[in-house]
Order: C-alpha cells, then sequence, then structure tokens
C-alpha cells in the first residue's frame, strides 16, 4: 500500500469553500479506496467568522452527511508550511486568489504552477458575502442572479471530478490538469 498524499484547498477565510472542499473530498476519497486527504486554509490573517459557514453546513445536511458537527472547527490561516506539506494545492478561484498568494509568497506560487502543483479552480463566494473582497479583487462584480446552491453544487462537481483523476493517476506523480496550457 502506498504512502498517502495530500491536497489543500485554500479559499480567502477558510470558512465556506476550502472547507467544504476538504469535508467533501474525504468523505469521496474513502469512497473511491484512494491514498488522498485533504485539508483547508485560508488566504486572510484575519476573519471575523468562526466555525464552518452555515451555507456549508445546510449543503452537508441535505445530503445526509452525518455528524455535520465535527467538521466545524475554526478557519486557519495559510502559513508556508502548510504548502510545503502539501502534494497539491486547489485554491478555489484564480481571480481572487492568484493575486492573495503572489503578495503572500511572492513567486513561490507560479513555481508550484508550473510544477504542477497549485492549480486554480474558478469557485466564487456566496454573492452577497464578501462585498469588501469583490470590490479588493475586482472578481465578477455580478453575481447576484447565482443562488447559494449553484456554489456549492460547483464545489462538490469539482471536487468529485479531482477525486476521479486522482483514482485514475493511481500512483503515477501529479503533472498539469487536464486541459491545462503547457
Amino acid at each position: 500500500m502506498s504512502q498517502y498524499r495530500s491536497v489543500l484547498f485554500l479559499c480567502s477565510g477558510n470558512f465556506y469553500r476550502s472547507r467544504l472542499s476538504e469535508i467533501l473530498f474525504n468523505h469521496y476519497v474513502r469512497d473511491a479506496e484512494i491514498n488522498w486527504d485533504a485539508d483547508s486554509r485560508g488566504l486572510l490573517e484575519r476573519v471575523r467568522h468562526q466555525g464552518l459557514s452555515p451555507s456549508a453546513v445546510r449543503y452537508l445536511e441535505a445530503r445526509n452527511f452525518e455528524g455535520v458537527e465535527q467538521y466545524c472547527r475554526n478557519p486557519q490561516t495559510l502559513i508556508l508550511k502548510d504548502l510545503e506539506r502539501a502534494d497539491l494545492i486547489i485554491a478555489l478561484n484564480r481571480e481572487e486568489h492568484e493575486p492573495m498568494m503572489k503578495a503572500r509568497f511572492g513567486q513561490l506560487p507560479s513555481m508550484m504552477r508550473r510544477q504542477g502543483k497549485l492549480r486554480y479552480w474558478n469557485v466564487y463566494d456566496l454573492p452577497g458575502s464578501a462585498g469588501f473582497f469583490k470590490s479588493l479583487f475586482k472578481s465578477n462584480p455580478d453575481r447576484s442572479s447565482q443562488v447559494e446552491e449553484s456554489g456549492t453544487e460547483h464545489i462538490d462537481f469539482a471536487v468529485q471530478a479531482l477525486v476521479a483523476e486522482l483514482k485514475r493517476l493511481g500512483d503515477k506523480p501529479l503533472g498539469k490538469p487536464p486541459g491545462s496550457p503547457a
């Protein structure tokens, strides 16, 4: 049996997107019987939230996840050691998180991306939940028509696709994600 490998999910506050990704990933890899596990962190050094997003809790409960309260740890901030430990890092929104990664870690994110260790997804935060950050990072300013469920469904679909990819790869080294530019 091979050694466990790890994926680290990143979002701004480690309250909703990255935490939901972590929980779903760990659930799906158990079912897929692959040797991966997930953790998550936030890029902001200070967040006002505690526990797990009520949106994430509702989503998990609607899908009959038992013991959702076990996932309600407080958000944690990303440090360099977290990046070093992870085999794969997924930042949940390139437009929002790439500038934050570069501001905190200089050229390291670009190097990690070229090595296939860092990927950016395109999952936006819940509408209206981070207006200040949307204006700071010029994230898609008009997402008012997005419903809460669409963001959680997007995360779920992306996580399932990632688990399927990792299962296909087996113990092979990670490379560029499918469809990414050279």
